[in-house]
């Protein structure tokens, strides 16, 4: 508490620059509300995301992400302690940093130099996007000038765009392909590079590495591109990882979207996807799915679900149970919460229907239309249940 109440003073008096406000901010709300044991932190309350096709939170992006997690099968816990602190070694450049909450001073200053180390290295590849009427972030990730960012910013492949770099100069580029499935999407530079080493750009991570309690760097243009304004950067932590999505505390708002997640080593390890009615939780797509599909992208080819009508949500996310599908998030103000069903619950049939596991939930949400008003049979606690619930419409 006594590193808590200093660091906050310190704060407040301005003694600190942009970097280490970010990393103090980060890390003393952590440590407030731990006291003295500060590493029993709580995770945000049960969220929920989809693989659908998202506009996140702002003018381009929908809130209220709650769909049943589309063929993803993992356990959730509630508890941050829970969290397994993987060292991430800093491979070059300045001092081990890993992921486990500083201790002291030194480790505070410590996270703070790599912080500073990873955000000059990699801010002149992160650049504002203009696609139509719609604005987004991205990340140059060759010297050729390819682009990645969400799929719901590039939108339909062989549109033109405009690339905004951090010093504000404007490059014309053309959008290639996306996956409305995992809401992916790339985009080439078609403006001449500014030299013979083509443009300034990241490397890629491997997102299989990911691991809960992981710290990460957010960049991006909340609200769209600012004449005079870099990209803003935020430090957050991972809060779970899955083959198809992360999920932070790197707070994201409208105009994010499409831009990167690094790690402490610099770098990409997943591009800002969608967002939940809680401003920690926010999704991004993994980066190990732009390496599975990455020639599909590169060749403007478009897939994966579509946007045409309307489709029902629930608010969960679950995993296979050998009763049926047992819930382990259920996010706050969707109907799945309104109408009662926890975390914990394994739900046993739906409307009448068997539900087998996580597969047979999901496709009976995606049978249902919004509006359905579905019996709900459930397990909770060894015992038996029912009740009803109301679906709502994705992303309305």
């Amino acid at each position: 508490m006594a590193l808590f109440k200093r660091g906050l003073r310190s704060i407040l008096m301005g003694r600190y620059g942009w970097v280490t406000t970010v990393v103090l901010a980060s890390l003393l709300i952590a440590l407030g509300i731990a006291g003295q044991d500060r590493l029993a932190l709580r995770a945000p309350i049960a969220t929920s995301v989809s693989d659908e096709e998202a506009t996140g939170r702002g003018q381009d992006e929908a809130t209220g992400w709650s769909h049943a997690l589309h063929g993803e099968r993992f356990a959730v816990s509630t508890e941050a302690d829970q969290l397994q602190d993987q060292a991430a070694s800093a491979d070059g450049a300045g001092p081990h940093v890993g992921n486990a909450l500083p201790g002291s001073v030194d480790e505070l200053r410590r996270l703070q130099q790599r912080v500073r180390q990873v955000v000059a290295q990699v801010m002149p590849a992160t650049v504002g996007l203009q696609i139509g009427s719609a604005q987004g972030s991205g990340v140059i990730v060759s010297a050729e000038g390819l682009v990645l960012t969400a799929g719901h910013v590039s939108g339909q492949p062989g549109r033109r765009a405009t690339i905004i770099l951090p010093d504000g100069q404007r490059l014309r580029g053309e959008t290639l392909g996306r996956n409305q499935g995992i809401d992916s999407g790339m985009i080439q530079i078609t403006s001449d590079p500014p030299d013979e080493g083509g443009f300034a750009h990241v490397e890629l991570g491997r997102s299989a590495d990911v691991r809960p309690g992981d710290w990460s760097i957010a960049l991006g243009h909340p609200g769209g591109y600012e004449r005079g304004r870099e990209p803003v950067v935020r430090l957050g932590r991972v809060v779970r990882a899955a083959r198809r999505v992360i999920w932070t505390d790197c707070t994201l708002v409208g105009g994010d979207s499409g831009g990167p997640l690094f790690n402490l080593d610099g770098e990409v390890i997943g591009i800002h996807s969608r967002i939940s009615v809680s401003t920690s939780g926010n999704f991004h797509v993994p980066i190990d799915t732009y390496h599975d599909t990455w020639d599909r992208l590169a060749e403007g080819e478009a897939w994966g679900l579509g946007s045409g009508e309307p489709r029902a949500f629930l608010g969960v996310t679950g995993e296979d149970h050998e009763r049926g599908c047992r819930l382990t998030t259920v996010l706050p103000n969707t109907p799945a919460a309104e109408a009662g069903l926890r975390v914990g619950d394994v739900i046993t049939r739906w409307d009448g229907q068997r539900i087998s596991g996580i597969d047979a939930l999901i496709e009976a949400i995606r049978e249902s239309n919004p509006g359905d008003r579905i019996e709900v049979r459930y397990m909770r606690d060894g015992r038996r249940g029912r009740l009803t619930v109301e679906l709502g419409q994705f992303g309305g």
